[in-house]
């Protein structure tokens, strides 16, 4: 059922007369509605004219300009469409004289533009046949630039409303009518607050409009802004930026609001994009600002550290220097200086400039064309013999415990270097018999070989499938291990007392345990103990030095002179496989010793001196002896093959560096390999100072100090060299013990001379000096000049590259004073007897 419509009679269009506004009625023409006028209202008349006869109008189009006919065909037809579509008028702005001078007589120039409305409307003839017609109203008349505004204010992007002061809505353009209507709200009755709600379905916001009216009518600012975000339902958010300026209403003349509104959500989205971007700054710009800072306090406390280091590190390298140059008033009277250190001592001097005398020169050059070995002390025997310090049997002691016993065997021993070097493993028909010492009972019962003692290990373990470990740990031994870990004094006697004579296994086992190096080698623990305790029954308990708490007293200080902080390992001097092959050389550097040393199995053509040339006899079987037993007892078959030559390589080149007869050759590599760079150095610039090739990085030396802070770069030789030191340091550890652990040690070591020496009474062979216990002159009357010929020097060597090890030298330094006192009360004595 259509919708029902008003209709008008022709006497009621008889009122249109008396309204102010030119009024026609037209017949609906989809080509134009004013070119089929029916009549005209009075005002139309007058100002327009007379309607012509339809001809008239044709030859009229006719002449018109065809832009604007079609223009103006265009704008009619979507007129009409839209009109009868919608049921309601329609505002258009059309060229008065283009638009109207085809139909009426005059039109004033003065006319220009006029808004007219067009709206259908339902006419009654007198016949009562009802017809649609076409109202066109012309509301008003204006300028050019009026009209343009006008059609700009309509038919522009943006929304344009217009108020009164009391936010009542009076007119609204196209663009704001579509979307009050796509908001939902009514045609009439449009307020202010319902506008700048912001949403149709979020209700009017009256403080926002009593904001805006607030701010223009009574503060009369000249406009007002806001943006509102609306959410659809969809979720999706929409900006819209309204903005409002004081106006007057054109038709009460009063007071009202113009209002625009312009889609702003690109824009918006985008500042929210910065604003959010801005903020993410912000907040990194505070972090970084915090780091900053925390980064200046940091580098404040690490320049206050460093400092404070600096001074440590001062104080340490003056106190070490001390130490290094303490005035020792030598009893002795020796020069240990070999040629090549005289050589090279004499390249640093010219490298600083300092030319020196011929006869120095000459005096060098006698020496090495006599010397047989140039990195030996020259005429070390005869300066020992006839040292005003040292008593004619003490100084033929030393010179057998560092040469041998004549001159000949040093030539023979130059003689036979290029042949091997060492058996690589002594066969076990070779190990049977060594070391036999021929008589019924030998020396203190060593009838048992060395390989028939490590045989006896084996079986005792076979015949009780489990090694013989220290599966309860006591207190005593926990406390005593640990000690063993961190602390330079240490006793080892006490350990073999509180452990059951069982100190290397335990102290082996717990370091290489604590160490890491059962789980970062993969090792076989359960293969481990038996390895251990094979070791440690190889050594024979009835020597009272050469046993297993000196190897286990070796084993601790090898361990602090690498693990202890600043120690090799911190230096990068050892990997996890060079630590464990330096503990096994600690462990087994003595295995199967027979307490004769070397001079006597040379002397008495034993197989070992015969089986190994003479050359470090005892060394060689150690080395060969413990590779035996490590190959019975595979703890380390997990190892890669590379990894276990290495191994291998590194211990037996440390075992053998035990040997006294290689000291000054090795001490002389030491101090030139690790010292030569120095002075150097010292004659280079500042700006071109370089460290030597391979020490790594170094601080400035004070005086002959130079302390290497990093060897992890260095060549492998080098690295070997500082271990084959600490070694050697190890071995004659208890120099530097508490003074009542060292006596006992003295004590012991004396005792195994006498020992030894009686075994040569019963031989018939001349006793060995300091070996004749009918004499009265033991080992600990020559401590004074071991200490200052081999001891002392070799610590002070390390020390100074390694100040971390200071401790050892202050050991060192407090014996060497107590026997030294001692010395010094004798010869008083001896002064007032005679």
């Amino acid at each position: 059922m259509s919708k029902p419509h008003q209709t008008w009679t022709l006497q009621e269009l008889q009122l249109l007369d008396t309204v102010r506004n030119p009024c026609w009625l037209s017949r609906p023409c989809a080509e134009d509605p004013l070119s089929t006028l029916l009549w005209a209202n009075k005002v139309a008349i007058e100002r327009f004219g007379h309607i012509r006869p339809r001809a008239e109008q044709g030859e009229h189009l006719a002449n018109a300009d065809p832009e604007f006919v079609a223009d103006r065909q265009r704008r009619i037809t979507l007129s009409e469409q839209e009109v009868l579509g919608r049921g309601n008028s329609l505002h258009f702005v059309l060229n008065i004289k283009k638009a109207l001078f085809i139909t009426f007589d005059n039109v004033r120039d003065d006319e220009g533009f006029a808004s007219i409305y067009t709206r259908p409307i339902w006419i009654r003839h007198d016949s009562g046949k009802e017809e649609r017609l076409m109202l066109s109203q012309l509301e008003e008349s204006m300028p050019a630039d009026k009209a343009r505004a006008v059609a700009m204010q309509h038919h522009g992007p943006n929304g344009a409303m217009l108020f009164d002061s009391n936010g009542v809505l009076l007119q609204a353009n196209d663009r704001a009518a579509r979307e009050l209507r796509e908001s939902g709200l009514p045609d009439e009755g449009v307020l202010l607050q319902d506008v700048l709600s912001g949403d149709g379905n979020g209700g009017p916001n009256t403080s926002r409009a009593s904001e805006a009216l607030d701010a223009l009518f009574l503060r009369n600012q000249p406009s007002h802004r806001l943006t509102i975000t609306s959410c659809s339902t969809s979720g999706s958010r929409s900006h819209t930026l309204y903005a409002m300026f004081p106006a007057e209403d054109p038709v009460t003349r009063e007071a009202a609001l113009l209002l625009t509104s312009a889609d702003v959500t690109p824009e918006k989205e985008l500042e929210l994009e910065l604003n959010a971007v801005k903020e993410k700054l912000q907040r990194q710009n505070e972090l970084l600002q915090h780091s900053n800072e925390a980064l200046e306090a940091e580098k404040e406390a690490i320049a206050q550290e460093t400092v404070k280091l600096k001074a440590q590190q001062s104080m340490l390298q003056k106190r070490l220097q001390q130490a290094l140059q303490m005035h020792l008033q030598p009893r002795t009277s020796v020069n240990t200086e070999s040629p090549a250190d005289r050589t090279l001592r004499l390249l640093d001097s010219l490298l600083q400039g300092n030319i020196p005398s011929i006869a120095e020169i000459v005096a060098l050059q006698n020496d090495i064309c006599s010397a047989g070995d140039l990195r030996e002390p020259v005429n070390l025997r005869e300066q020992l013999v006839h040292s005003s310090g040292l008593s004619s049997e003490v100084g033929h002691a030393i010179a057998e415990m560092l040469q041998g016993t004549s001159n000949s065997a040093a030539t023979r021993l130059a003689t036979i270097r290029g042949r091997q070097r060492h058996a690589e493993v002594v066969v076990a028909e070779d190990l049977q018999h060594l070391p036999d010492l021929g008589g019924k009972a030998g020396a203190r019962g060593a009838k048992t070989s060395a390989y028939h003692l490590t045989a006896t290990a084996n079986s005792n373990m076979q015949h009780t499938g489990r090694p013989h470990v220290l599966h309860t740990v006591i207190p005593r031994v926990e406390r005593l291990l640990q000690e063993a870990e961190s602390s330079w004094k240490f006793d080892a006697l006490e350990l073999q007392e509180a452990s059951g004579n069982m100190p290397l296994s335990s102290l082996g086992f717990f370091l290489i345990q604590r160490q890491g190096l059962i789980k970062d080698l993969n090792l076989v623990e359960d293969k481990l103990p038996e390895y251990l305790r094979a070791i440690e029954e190889g050594y024979n308990n009835t020597n009272p030095y050469h046993n297993r708490a000196h190897a286990t007293a070796v084993l601790h200080m090898t361990h602090m002179l690498i693990s202890h902080p600043g120690g090799l390992r911190d230096l990068g001097v050892v990997d996890t496989v060079t630590l464990l092959a330096c503990y096994i050389a600690a462990i087994s550097h003595d295995f199967g010793h027979p307490g004769l040393n070397n001079d006597f199995l040379i002397k008495t053509h034993n197989d070992l001196a015969l089986t190994y040339n003479d050359i470090s006899p005892l060394e060689m079987f150690h080395s060969a002896a413990s590779a035996k037993v490590l190959r019975t007892h595979r703890f380390m078959e997990n190892l890669p093959t590379q990894s276990k030559l290495a191994m291998r390589s590194t211990t037996v080149e440390l075992i053998l560096a035990t040997d006294m007869k290689k000291h000054f050759n090795v001490l002389s590599q030491f101090q030139s390999t690790f010292k030569s760079s120095v002075s150097t150095r010292k004659s280079l610039s500042s700006s071109s100072m370089r460290t030597a090739p391979g020490l790594g990085t170094a601080e400035p030396a004070i005086g002959e100090l130079r302390i290497v802070t990093s060897m992890a770069s260095a060549p492998p030789e080098h690295k070997l060299l500082a271990l084959q030191c600490a070694l050697k340091l190890a071995d004659v550890g208890h120099l530097s013990t508490p003074p009542e652990v060292h006596r006992k040690w003295t004590s012991k070591l004396e005792a195994e001379f006498f020992a030894q020496g009686d075994e040569e009474r019963k031989r018939g062979m001349a006793i060995s000096p300091l070996m004749d216990r009918h004499n009265q002159t033991g080992v600990s009357k020559s401590q004074v000049g071991f200490f200052e010929i081999v001891a002392l020097p070799l610590v002070k060597a390390y020390v100074s590259q390694f100040p971390d090890a200071k401790p050892l030298l202050d050991g060192a330094m407090s014996n060497y004073n107590l026997w030294h006192a001692a010395a010094a009360e004798g010869d008083e004595k001896s002064s007032r007897a005679s």
